[in-house]
């Protein structure tokens, strides 16, 4: 498929590649990427563990018109939780 390549783009350079990296330094390993709700969406969903405290586990998730939008946006969402606890 076009994802397994890891070249597609979003304009701030973020690829498959780096997100897939990124979750993977988070300790993220198993995600979800299907279709969304409305056609020509795309759901991704993840749960996260922050590596100081075992004991939570936090269930994050974003619909976008381009899957790359919709990991980032879960990616940004984990990034604001760590920086308020």
């Amino acid at each position: 498929t076009q994802f397994a390549s890891g070249s597609e783009k979003l304009n701030d350079g973020l690829t498959w590649r780096e997100a897939v990296r990124r979750l993977n330094e988070l300790g993220i390993q198993e995600f979800r990427l299907e279709p969304g709700n409305q056609l020509g969406e795309f759901y991704f969903a993840c749960e996260f563990t922050p590596h100081r405290d075992a004991r939570v586990t936090r269930r994050f998730e974003a619909e976008a018109n381009e899957p790359l939008l919709a990991v980032q946006s879960v990616l940004r969402q984990i990034d604001e939780w760590l920086t308020r606890r």
